[in-house]
């Protein structure tokens, strides 16, 4: 058939016919319902709805990843400059450590050997030790530095393994000890582990008292020296620069001339005297020029041998009662 058909509605209130695209019933003049493409809208809406809801939380999920990324790279970076920072302080502080040249290197408690004359009487608040040689000593102080002290001669003794009056018999008797070292207000001190050397044996009562007699009969028989008699001589013990002094040096010498001798360790170094009496006597010896102030003087200046004699003359002169110099 060539009919030409053409596709008609249905009015829904009166049931006539509607010629297509037309939008109001001929009949009964009814409007005609919506076109079904308004439930396509609708279709096509709530689908863009489940994206825009979807799509939302993928967006936001891979923005907290990226979140979660950056996180762990910055902290990745804050840890890295932190151990680059350890590295370098690390580094510094070996590099710090080898620069120190020390003979003696006593950080961190580390147990020493030192050689030396042992010097401790009972007059003493404290055994000294003084070295054989100087050395120089890198080691803790108590204020939590590290040190470097230079021509160390002495040191004083701390503690020690042994009695007090067991000590005592090592005074004047070359030794080795074992132990650690320390500083406090620029005093180096050690604490001993082990003693090596040969205690002196333990005098009796009788023999002390021997001792005691023939030191006075000495001292009765002797003239005491007046100073134009210490004048006259240049140097009450010539040597004390030079050698160790043993009690065979000072067993003639008088309470003032062991004091005298004392003293004359500095004078050599030119320290001048606050006691006239040591100041009249000092200039009146060719080889004497006082130029250090007494608070300017440092025993730095002494060798082995000096340190070493000033402490020796120091305990005999408390040993027979110190000498009082007039002022």
């Amino acid at each position: 058939m060539a009919a030409n058909l053409r596709k008609t509605n249905k009015c829904y209130r009166c049931g006539a016919e509607i010629e297509p695209g037309s939008r109001y019933c001929m009949e009964c003049g009814a409007p005609l319902k919506k076109p079904h493409g308004n439930g396509m809208i609708a279709g096509v809406a709530a689908a863009l709805v489940i994206v825009a809801v979807f799509g939302g939380n993928a967006f936001k999920k891979n923005a907290k990843e990226a979140d979660t990324d950056t996180d762990v790279q910055t902290e990745s970076l804050v840890s890295d400059v932190d151990f680059e920072d350890q590295m370098t302080e690390t580094q510094e502080t070996e590099e710090t450590t080898q620069k120190i040249d020390a003979d003696i290197s006593a950080v961190d408690s580390e147990t020493c050997t030192l050689q030396g004359t042992l010097y401790y009487t009972s007059k003493m608040e404290d055994p000294v030790l003084v070295l054989k040689d100087t050395k120089s000593v890198y080691l803790n102080s108590t204020s939590g530095e590290r040190i470097l002290y230079n021509a160390v001669s002495s040191i004083s003794i701390s503690s020690y393994p042994v009695k007090e009056k067991m000590m005592q018999q090592y005074n004047n008797v070359e030794v080795a000890l074992e132990g650690s070292l320390w500083a406090e207000d620029d005093t180096i001190y050690m604490d001993v582990e082990n003693i090596y050397g040969e205690a002196r044996e333990e005098e009796t009562e009788k023999e002390t008292q021997k001792k005691t007699e023939k030191a006075t009969e000495k001292k009765t028989d002797k003239k005491e020296s007046t100073s134009e008699d210490l004048t006259k001589n240049d140097y009450i013990i010539p040597d004390s620069d030079k050698k160790y002094l043993t009690d065979a040096d000072v067993e003639n010498l008088t309470l003032r001339e062991i004091n005298y001798a004392k003293n004359e360790l500095y004078a050599r170094h030119g320290r001048k005297f606050d006691s006239n009496e040591l100041r009249t006597y000092f200039e009146s010896k060719s080889w004497y020029r006082g130029t250090v102030d007494p608070e300017d003087f440092s025993v730095s200046c002494f060798n082995q041998y000096e340190n070493a004699n000033a402490a020796f003359l120091n305990q005999k002169e408390n040993e027979r009662g110190v000498y009082q110099l007039d002022k």
